[in-house]
């Protein structure tokens, strides 16, 4: 485990508040119980046993939003909302609950609030690089090495801070509308109801009946509309109302989404032949200046609204590891019919970046633009191994060259024996 004193360690100064809420700091300063347990060092459930809601002091929904991808965030925001709905039934006196029952949910609730306040008020004083760095030693049990970073996690979390401008507007789903009608075609974006930053009556009764709304600034804010009339006007500008209000920037600290001016979209809704949202592809291209093409790994995501799982191929289609196996299925899926188009769509959108990971839906006859995204889980990707990060790590080299010049590995080794 790295040291605090290490040569990783980021050398910045902590906040005064930090030395008063020991409670608080705990939580990033002590990586998370994995971490702790697997350098021999005893777990942390032990060390907070008495502390103030400590589930809910170091709820990890900061860090769970930056590693997750975008559709296990909406995943996960569901099971958070049926939790909360049941823990409103309680609080408010439903059957089966006792008075005492409901009193300590009460000071459940209002604990957690006042936590997550305090958490809140100590991180908002902590910069990006230094927030960055403790909430990847929380993860992993170690300090990033941001100053020479060499795996993908920890390149990745360098763009969190300190990303290209382009980032931006290509981040915010309605800008980035233009740039793929311009580099590939308006026929691969998703059909657009509208757009606004104010949901009206006029514009609800405009809608059709399926639809889906989004936030354009950032990672989560999807609701899928099977039938507009369960949704009332007011329901749906209520909800579009604290979506624009949120500022991705504080949970996720990556910084090209702080200039996204916040609206809503409306789009079409996509299903598959069994009524379902499509399965989502995500192109990982990876160029190097000394390559024409890039190097292309595809996740694909499955069930992502219920049972969620990821499983990573090459573009031949082959299985590749990745991820721990916990994530995947490890069932090869047949080829898709249109992932030769697909990847050619990815390329395009990915041309000069060294890595961008283009999000596409493959449905019955069509491919169809989801996002670009820079900063995939927030450089807390769960690699099976460290060998998958550093090769990863290797894959993803400067297009342009450094004020120091840096030696590119004529190979990359791949972590794992050929496979037949």
């Amino acid at each position: 485990m790295a040291d605090l004193n290490s040569e990783h360690a980021p050398e910045v100064r902590v906040p005064i508040m930090v030395c008063y809420c020991p409670t608080l700091a705990v939580g990033f300063l002590y990586p998370s119980q994995s971490a702790l347990t697997a350098n021999g060092r005893k777990p942390l459930k032990p060390l907070l046993q008495g502390l103030l809601s400590p589930k809910q002091v170091f709820s990890s929904t900061v860090t769970s939003r930056s590693r997750m991808s975008h559709d296990e965030i909406q995943n996960n925001q569901s099971m958070r909302t049926k939790h909360f709905s049941s823990e409103s039934k309680g609080l408010w006196g439903m059957s089966g609950t006792s008075s005492d029952d409901r009193g300590r949910t009460t000071l459940g609730v209002l604990s957690g609030a006042l936590a997550r306040k305090a958490r809140r008020s100590v991180t908002s004083r902590v910069n990006d690089k230094l927030y960055i760095s403790l909430v990847y030693r929380r993860e992993f049990g170690r300090f990033p090495n941001l100053n020479n970073p060499q795996t993908f996690n920890e390149k990745i979390c360098c763009r969190r801070f300190d990303p290209e401008p382009v980032y931006t507007i290509l981040s915010d789903k309605h800008a980035v509308r233009d740039y793929v009608a311009a580099t590939v075609g308006d026929e691969y974006l998703i059909p657009c109801h509208g757009h606004t930053t104010e949901l009206t009556p006029e514009l609800y009764q405009a809608l059709p009946e399926s639809f889906v709304m989004k936030g354009n600034h950032g990672s989560g804010f999807n609701l899928l509309v099977r039938d507009k009339h369960t949704y009332s006007c007011q329901q749906l500008a209520g909800i579009g109302r604290h979506w624009l209000a949120a500022d991705y920037y504080l949970v996720s600290r990556e910084s090209h989404y702080r200039r996204i001016q916040p609206r809503l979209l409306f789009e079409k809704l996509l299903l598959d032949e069994y009524d379902r949202p499509p399965m989502d592809f995500k192109f990982y291209c990876f160029r190097r200046p000394d390559r024409r093409d890039p190097e292309i790994y595809i996740e694909v995501v499955q069930d992502r609204f219920t049972d969620f799982a990821v499983d990573y191929y090459d573009v031949d289609w082959n299985l590749v590891e990745v991820v721990q196996e916990k994530f995947t299925t490890g069932r090869r899926l047949p080829k898709p019919e249109k992932l030769d188009e697909a990847i050619e769509v990815a390329k395009r959108l990915s041309e000069g970046f060294d890595f961008a990971r283009v999000d596409l839906y493959l449905t019955a006859g069509h491919v169809y633009f989801g996002e670009i995204t820079f900063t995939p889980t927030g450089g807390l990707k769960n690699f099976r191994t460290p060998a998958h990060d550093r090769w990863w790590g290797q894959l993803m080299q400067p297009l342009r060259k450094p004020f120091t010049p840096m030696p590119y590995p004529e190979t990359v080794d791949m972590p794992w024996p050929d496979i037949e």
